[in-house]
């Protein structure tokens, strides 16, 4: 029993820890330091490049809808006025030179739009509420008869609108061809038409009749359909964003 008692009191008198051991775990090989030092270097340097090159979009968010006709041509009132009349033509359907509507103007002059293309008419659904318009106010767009092209049309509220301009990308995944197996349809904004009533903005888009998606599959649109849509109004680098937030304040 008195031997297995010294045994323990020397295990306990051991000493676990050398001072040379200390030594070598307390100081690490400057060859380690060096290395580590290098590619810590190495990974900071390739981060502050990447964010030179790396870019992130602004984009605004909307949904969209997909004709299968391509607007002839965007009707815009002549005069700033009241809204006098506006004229219906049987199955929408207008030749060159019809009238679409009438304005008369602050000299009490009627004033009227004419058609500029034979097609099928769309009115503006606004003047179905206001009945003053500004000059070149959008009031009509003239479709073809035929299907040659689709066209996008976003509507966008004033806000969403100042940012979006004509060349800006528009990517849209179709509700009837969903993204995660079709891909996406990437298109540019050809035409923005405004209307001074501060609700709607008004953006198309031009796609092909026949379309190749991201993921290379070819689809046909008949009809209206609808999509949803991210409108790429602006791209800037990594490195732009995070500055950007100090260059206020030095403005300041």
């Amino acid at each position: 029993m008195k031997m297995n008692t010294d045994t323990t009191n020397l295990d306990k008198n051991i000493e676990l820890h050398h001072e040379s051991v200390e030594e070598i775990m307390g100081t690490p090989p400057a060859s380690m330091v060096r290395v580590g030092s290098g590619i810590l270097l190495l990974v900071i340097l390739g981060l502050f490049m990447g964010s030179l090159f790396i870019t992130l979009p602004d984009m605004v968010k909307v949904h969209a809808s997909l004709q299968g006709e391509f607007p002839l041509s965007t009707q815009t009132s002549p005069e700033t006025g009241r809204l006098v009349k506006i004229f219906r033509h049987v199955d929408n359907l207008v030749e060159k030179g019809d009238t679409i509507l009438c304005v008369e103007n602050k000299f009490c002059e009627i004033i009227a739009v004419l058609s500029e293309d034979s097609g099928i008419l769309e009115l503006n659904p606004l003047l179905n509420v206001i009945n003053f318009i500004q000059k070149n106010d959008t009031v009509a767009i003239i479709w073809r008869k035929e299907t040659e092209s689709i066209a996008c049309i976003v509507l966008l509220s004033p806000e969403q609108g100042k940012n979006v301009k004509e060349g800006n990308k528009i990517r849209l995944n179709v509700d009837k061809y969903p993204s995660e197996q079709y891909g996406t349809i990437e298109s540019y904004i050809t035409s923005i038409s405004n209307f001074s009533s501060g609700r709607e903005i008004q953006a198309i888009a031009v796609l092909p009749s026949k379309i190749i998606t991201s993921h290379q599959h070819e689809i046909t649109l008949k009809g209206k359909n609808y999509a949803s849509a991210e409108i790429i109004t602006d791209e800037k680098t990594l490195f732009n964003r995070l500055i950007n937030p100090f260059r206020g304040l030095i403005k300041k």
